[in-house]
């Protein structure tokens, strides 16, 4: 059937920014979504903006060294994968939510 996902198929998620920085330093419930990307479970999608948007708070938040803040990165990078947006989205002055829309599309 044309146009239903099938069961098989994975589901792709694109993560807020504050669910990997309460993952990476609270865990709890935030911390479920990257275990289920590591059993590959879910698919979870990032871009190269978003993981310096979580690069950047965790420098100028929560004082992480370089390269605290690098093998964090790298190890998100090995459970999600990587995408380029292909579009841009006008008229959406929140840089985050537009960085979190265009994964989406």
């Amino acid at each position: 059937m044309e146009g239903k996902s099938s069961l098989n198929e994975m589901l792709k998620i694109v993560a807020d920014t504050n669910i990997y920085i309460s993952a990476i330093l609270f865990k709890g419930k935030p911390e479920k979504i990257r275990n289920l990307a590591r059993e590959k479970k879910i698919e979870l999608l990032i871009s190269e903006t978003i993981l310096a948007e979580i690069a950047g708070i965790l420098k100028r938040k929560f004082n992480w060294l370089d390269w605290q803040i690098s093998q964090t990165i790298e190890s998100l990078k090995a459970i999600t994968t990587l995408i380029t947006p292909r579009c841009t989205l006008k008229g959406i002055k929140i840089l985050p939510l537009t960085e979190f829309l265009k994964c989406v599309k």
